[in-house]
């Protein structure tokens, strides 16, 4: 086995999450990991990742997710449409859309791997993401090599803290820090969750995010 099908086979049995008692606060919560189901390290990585775009968490009230093309109910597609208008990639057909994604060598990936909803939570517990960034962040990264990464939402930026030689972003904070690069082994964009909800953070800071992704 290669080094990429090692990590999907630790990966796929890990339930290390389960032992903490804040995931029986959650309002649905399983094992099951869509980046596994959805062959993204197999069929989405380029061969040279470009930026690394770290998201929250797969949706937790939908089977929908980021690199399945299909209409799932429920899935309002916010992460996938908000990210390709940022990046100017045509969304207006998925197919094409995730295809063009990848030949610009981008890939996506979650803090935490595994489907949860939050309920009335705003973002999945701290304490899950940087468990997943502590047990799995830093393989995903070694794995991807990536030459930049970008950090979309609180979770992603606590995850990817965690990983040695980003501690640097534990200060940071993705509202007020939305569109500030930090300088760690690796060039880091902070960025907010792209969502209405969040548009305030981001307003007039759109450049920023283009430049860095396609310098």
């Amino acid at each position: 086995m290669n080094e990429a099908e090692i990590f999907v086979r630790d990966l796929t049995s890990c339930e290390d999450c389960g032992k903490y008692a804040v995931s029986s606060t959650l309002e649905r919560w399983n094992f099951l990991k869509p980046c596994v189901q959805y062959k993204a390290h197999a069929v989405w990585k380029p061969d040279q990742v470009k930026v690394l775009f770290i998201a929250e968490s797969p949706p937790g009230t939908s089977e929908g997710y980021f690199y399945d093309p299909e209409k799932r109910e429920g899935y309002k597609e916010i992460l996938r449409t908000e990210l390709f208008r940022l990046l100017r990639i045509d969304g207006s057909d998925t197919d094409r859309g995730l295809a063009e994604f990848k030949k610009r060598e981008y890939f996506l990936s979650d803090a935490v791997k595994c489907r949860c909803d939050k309920g009335t939570r705003p973002q999945v517990p701290t304490s899950l993401a940087t468990n997943c960034g502590r047990n799995w962040l830093m393989r995903e990264l070694h794995l991807l090599k990536p030459n930049k990464v970008c950090t979309l939402g609180k979770a992603a930026l606590s995850a990817l803290a965690t990983v040695p030689g980003y501690q640097e972003l534990s200060t940071e904070k993705a509202g007020r820090d939305c569109g500030t690069v930090v300088h760690g082994k690796r060039p880091v964009l902070v960025w907010v969750f792209p969502s209405d909800r969040t548009s305030n953070y981001a307003k007039g800071k759109e450049n920023i995010f283009s430049k860095f992704a396609h310098e």
